[in-house]
C-alpha cells in the first residue's frame, strides 16, 4: 500500500488528509481509501457486485 498527502488546494478535501492506494499484482489500482471511503475502479466494483448476487 502506498500513502499520499492530499496538497492545499482550493475547493478540495483537507489539505494533510491522507490517501491510501491498494494495488492489484499487476500493478493496477485496486482501491483508494480517503476520508474513510474507499473507492474502487468500476470494472473491480462489477466484479465485486456480480460475485455478491451469484454468491
Amino acid at each position: 500500500m502506498r500513502t499520499t498527502v492530499v496538497a492545499a488546494e482550493a475547493g478540495f478535501g483537507s489539505p494533510g488528509e491522507t490517501v491510501d492506494h491498494e494495488w492489484a499484482a499487476d500493478g493496477t489500482l485496486s482501491r483508494a481509501r480517503v476520508g474513510g471511503i474507499s473507492a474502487r475502479p468500476l470494472d473491480v466494483c462489477r466484479a465485486r457486485c456480480a460475485a455478491q448476487v451469484s454468491g
